[in-house]
């Protein structure tokens, strides 16, 4: 998956698990804790998934997410999550950084394309989809894989956070775009309380 090779870079490559998130909000508190044992988690419906109570959080649409992993930085200055939506037929990962790296959301979008795992991106096209800049595109046989990927990469910056997300689905066939765009169109950064 493109997005762990990112984070393990960004994330400081920490391997531990079992560091308690700091705070969520309380309807994702209980999940995440059981992520952190279980790995793989069902999420309530409509959730937040957000560094700290300090931080931006990400709102996920509607029902049917399954937390597969989350990973704090070394830092502690950026949280990595891993999820699948079964209902939609796609991963998503985002990583939530306080960073200066990057300011304005283009930027950000920008620097996601650095990794090594785009070089064989065809078809991209960019695209502002609500808080979000974004840009899709399609990757076929990955790694000498039988498959062929269809992308969304989106890039936010909010109140000194980096939301970086990348949606994608996987078939023998090169997936539909749609439903990707749609997901990330009903997504929102929300401003912490």
């Amino acid at each position: 998956m493109p997005q762990r090779t990112r984070c393990l870079r960004r994330c400081g490559a920490q391997t531990d698990l079992s560091m308690p998130p700091k705070v969520f909000s309380a309807s994702l508190l209980l999940a995440v804790s059981a992520a952190l044992a279980a790995q793989d988690t069902a999420l309530p419906t409509n959730p937040l998934l957000s560094l700290n109570e300090h931080a931006p959080s990400l709102a996920l649409p509607g029902d049917g997410w399954t937390l597969h992993q989350m990973q704090l930085n070394r830092s502690k200055t950026g949280i990595y999550y891993l999820l699948s939506n079964g209902q939609h037929k796609l991963y998503l990962s985002t990583y939530i950084e306080k960073t200066d790296a990057c300011k304005i959301a283009e930027d950000c979008l920008e620097l996601s394309f650095k990794n090594d795992s785009y070089r064989a991106a065809e078809g991209r096209f960019n695209f502002e989809s609500g808080q979000f800049k974004a840009a899709s595109f399609f990757i076929d046989r990955p790694q000498g894989l039988p498959i062929k990927q269809t992308h969304v990469l989106a890039s936010a910056y909010f109140s000194g956070f980096w939301i970086d997300i990348h949606i994608s689905a996987a078939g023998p066939e090169r997936p539909s775009i749609e439903p990707l765009q749609s997901v990330l169109a009903s997504m929102s950064v929300r401003s912490s309380p």
